[in-house]
């Protein structure tokens, strides 16, 4: 009995480590955020040290840029088959603020170098309805952060040619809340509830690009690195309902540690910037992102160790990312841009921690020189999601049996100051 119930629970809580699709973050900058993250070949400002590290090769002073962008997603689950108790719901308003802060320094003519901390990976969800959802035994609260901090060198080899890369710095963190029942798919049997959380240490990558400028053609190619982060010594801690399912659990089962690890995917990206006229430039990237290395996820719980694995078979994807940027004036600088990215995630494997999808991203805004050396960017950018459920040719295929149509969009704020010197 307590082995099958630790086997159900495992199983319960794989959604929560895998963390689900489509959590890597690419908005590191107003401007370039503004421009539909195009910027691998069209370097505005120092942001191009986390689009391509050998872009900062070519900016004109050395700078220092500090910013935030303001994420509000919403979702709405309605299931696709008939549920007891399951009802349409959707998620409360919640505001995310990815940061970031870059530095670049030119050491002489050929040899510049850059320093950025921003958040690349970020995932939050949080139910409404809690008591009542559905979903609560997958997940009704949680929260992914990821932290890296960077350091890139770029070197000229000529006028027009560079070379650039460095190391990453990755630190992570999870919490995760979701109610647990001593049996599977056996709402009777609602036991209690499980808060999980947990801290990666520091976990080394490394990025690389090239830059190429001919005329009024930017040609640029960067590849960031995956990681495997490891999250050991995570906290699993039981809150039991006082019923007859909630003191079996709390005789059989208490709180542990447990131990789990994830592989953050690589990003090749390729991007073109062509100065149409002397006011107008336009941009666009192709990005490949390596999300197969998601293929499976290995669970191990300290105090009554079973090791679990799952297959998830997660699918390489790409995005493609276009941009355009107009001098209005001395002042004022003008941009548009638009992206589409596909999701990685598989149908099996959508659940209340994320039903992703594939995502139109219509984004524009503003840049506005207050003095000679400074500037401030606004922008906004409105994420659409298409509508995705979780069955195939009318047959339910998630993996715990909580078939679902998803429905998703998000709002994001952002603005970057920028000081050069």
């Amino acid at each position: 009995m307590k082995k099958f119930f630790l086997f159900v629970t495992i199983l319960c809580m794989i959604r929560f480590n895998v963390f689900g699709a489509g959590f890597a973050l690419y908005e590191m900058g107003s401007g370039a955020t503004a421009l539909g993250n195009s910027i691998t070949a069209f370097p505005i400002d120092v942001s191009i040290l986390y689009y391509n590290p050998a872009g900062i090769s070519f900016l004109n002073s050395n700078s220092v840029m500090a910013g935030v962008q303001l994420i509000l997603p919403q979702s709405k689950f309605a299931p696709a088959m008939p549920i007891p108790g399951g009802d349409i719901n959707e998620t409360e308003s919640q505001i995310f603020n990815p940061i970031h802060f870059y530095f670049n320094y030119k050491v002489n003519p050929k040899l510049s170098i850059g320093a950025g901390l921003f958040n690349p990976f970020g995932l939050g969800m949080d139910w409404k309805n809690k008591d009542t959802f559905i979903g609560r035994f997958v997940c009704y609260y949680v929260n992914l952060e990821f932290f890296d901090f960077a350091f890139d060198v770029s070197y000229k080899i000529t006028d027009n040619l560079s070379f650039g890369g460095g190391i990453d710095l990755f630190k992570g963190s999870v919490d995760l809340d979701r109610n647990v029942t001593l049996y599977p798919h056996n709402l009777n049997s609602e036991a209690g509830k499980i808060e999980l959380s947990g801290q990666s240490g520091i976990v080394p990558s490394f990025n690389v690009g090239i830059f190429y400028k001919i005329d009024k053609l930017n040609v640029g190619l960067s590849y960031r690195h995956g990681a495997n982060i490891k999250f050991d010594d995570g906290d699993a801690k039981f809150f039991y309902f006082d019923n007859v399912a909630g003191r079996i659990l709390q005789n059989m089962y208490g709180d542990q540690k447990v131990n789990t690890e994830i592989d953050l995917p690589s990003l090749l990206s390729v991007g073109l910037a062509y100065e149409v006229f002397d006011k107008l430039t336009v941009s666009g990237s192709f990005n490949y992102v390596t999300w197969s290395s998601f293929d499976k996820l290995v669970i191990d719980f300290q105090k009554d160790p079973i090791d679990t694995e799952v297959i998830e078979n997660y699918n390489d994807v790409f995005n493609i990312r276009l941009g355009c940027q107009y001098i209005l004036t001395d002042l004022v600088t003008l941009r548009f841009g638009y992206m589409y990215d596909q999701t990685p995630q598989p149908v099996e494997s959508m659940s209340p921690l994320l039903g992703d999808g594939n995502r139109n991203d219509f984004s524009f805004g503003i840049e506005y020189k207050f003095a000679k050396n400074m500037s401030v960017s606004f922008n906004y950018m409105s994420v659409i999601f298409g509508e995705r459920n979780t069955l195939k040719n009318g047959k339910p295929a998630q993996y715990d049996g909580l078939d679902a149509a998803y429905h998703s969009y998000v709002d994001i704020f952002g603005v970057s100051y920028n000081y050069n010197f």
